[in-house]
Formats: structure tokens, sequence, C-alpha cells
């Protein structure tokens, strides 16, 4: 016996469909709460946010060097970070690279780092690898007149000796202008750790902190979310479950994502007009936040 043979072969198989059933339901065009991923589209610039990306615009524009965003996990850092490496890579007279794993040794990051500025490293000794960052940034910065930026994204992971070697390049200076601008991304952690290391605290020109979102921006924010896809916050769910998506996220983006993909899908399946009170609790145990 096969293999094969096990499975009914007079059955019509049915394929996934390429956009959920569950979604349609409710008019949308797709999953507007993705759990997974950094779908740009669904970034939205207000509040926090874009008072973090308009202080490091400041700090990158004046050539001022360094910068911090930091919150708690889910708060939104990593895409604020993307949407601000996106805008940069658009903008003419700017180079930026993007580091989002900087667990690593100092040689690991750093040959990150050169090859995400386009170069191949020179060797995997992090003193080489340092001089040829700089003769990059001098050449970049002097002749061709451009700014030259570094996104870093979860920071807090940064080894000591990384973070060290990072704050050495942030030095390179001509005159009164930073040749590297640095903008490191992470968890609540990090203004802890810039904060012991003095001279590297002295040197952060601003820092923004992603606070959990009031309730009248859980609601914005989930309200975007819908109309990005074709939706309205308040034709798909009720008020009794506006008020319990609001209080079990904890006004955290990553938790709105959970909560909000499970109550499509949940609500779409119990054929729901508008999405209950019921529902939504569903949705906080399937999402594990109960």
């Amino acid at each position: 016996m096969t293999q094969l043979s096990r499975f009914s072969l007079t059955q019509r198989m049915e394929p996934l469909d390429r956009v959920g059933k569950e979604f349609f339901h409710w008019g949308l065009t797709e999953n507007p709460f993705p759990i997974t991923g950094t779908s740009l589209r669904f970034f939205m610039q207000k509040g926090q946010y874009l008072q973090a990306i308009n202080a490091v615009s400041v700090v990158l524009r004046e050539r001022q060097g360094l910068a911090a965003v930091y919150g708690e996990v889910g708060a939104g850092k990593s895409t604020t970070a993307k949407f601000l490496y996106d805008r940069i890579a658009i903008t003419e007279g700017y180079k930026v690279a993007y580091v989002g794993n900087p667990s690593g040794t100092p040689s690991q990051v750093f040959s990150t780092i050169v090859r995400e500025f386009g170069l191949d490293p020179v060797s995997n000794q992090v003193s080489r690898m340092q001089d040829q960052l700089q003769a990059f940034i001098l050449e970049e910065t002097q002749l061709k007149l451009n700014n030259i930026v570094l996104l870093i994204d979860e920071a807090q992971s940064l080894r000591k000796e990384a973070l060290e070697y990072i704050r050495h390049l942030g030095n390179f200076e001509r005159g009164e202008e930073k040749l590297l601008q640095v903008v490191l991304f992470g968890q609540t952690e990090l203004i802890d750790i810039i904060k012991r290391r003095g001279n590297l605290w002295q040197r952060v020109v601003t820092h923004s902190y992603l606070n959990k979102l009031g309730a009248s921006e859980v609601m914005d924010l989930v309200n975007f979310r819908l109309q990005v896809v074709g939706g309205n916050v308040n034709v798909i769910f009720d008020e009794g479950a506006l008020e319990a998506f609001v209080r079990y996220s904890d006004g955290i983006p990553r938790n709105i994502c959970k909560i909000g993909f499970h109550a499509l899908v949940l609500g779409a399946q119990k054929d729901e007009s508008k999405i209950s009170e019921h529902t939504i609790i569903q949705a906080v145990k399937l999402a594990g936040l109960d």
C-alpha cells in the first residue's frame, strides 16, 4: 500500500483562498491585522509615532549624530524603524543602512553594517572594517556630499564591545557636523544600557519613548487599519466589542493585531453582522492574552 492510498482520491480538493472569505465577510480586501511581518501601509503617521519620526529626522538633517527610540515589546518600534528607513532611502542625498538583528559578535555586527552599505568586508577584524567604514563615510560625505545614516533595531541586544565600536564610529566628525548619523531602536532597557555608558548617553541628541496607546489612540489605529482595506470600525464592531478590544489590547499595537485578526475570523465564522463583545473575549483567548 502506498502512502497516497491512505487518502481518498475521489474527493475534489479546493485550493486555499488568496484572500480569506472571513475578510470578504466584512467587505475587506485583505487582512488588516497581520500578526507577523511589517506592512508600512498600516503604519499610522500620527501621535507619538509622528513625533518620534520628526525628532529623529531633525537630528539626521542637521547631522547631529545619535538618536534613540525605545518602548515596550510590541509598541511599534520596528515598524517605525522600517518606515524611517524607507523614507530616508528615497530621499536624495542620503545613504542608509538597516541592521535588524545586532545580537552577534562585534565582528558579525560590523560585517552586517558593511554589507548593508553595499560594501564587501575587507576582513573579519573589527578594526579593519571600522577603517573601511570610515573611508566610505569620508568619501560619501566629503566628495559626494551624502548624509550617511545607520539604523539599528533591537539595539538592546548589542554587546558592550559592539556598542563601544559604534560609539567610536559616531565620533567621526568634521567641524560641527557628525559624518555618521546613528539611530538606535530598542526595548525599554535600551535607555538604561545607554545611560550606564555615560560617554554614550552624553551624545544622544534626542530620545523618544513609544508608550502604550490610550483608548482613543487604539480606536484610531483599529479604524485606520480597517479603512486601508475598505472597512469602518463602527460598521464591523459593536460598542461592547470596541470597549473590550481597547481593554484587552492594553494599548500595545501587536496585541491589537492579534485580537483584531482572531475577532474578524471568529465573527465571520459565526456569521455575525457585527463583532460582539463575546467574540472579542474568544479572540483574546485565542491570542493568548487572557
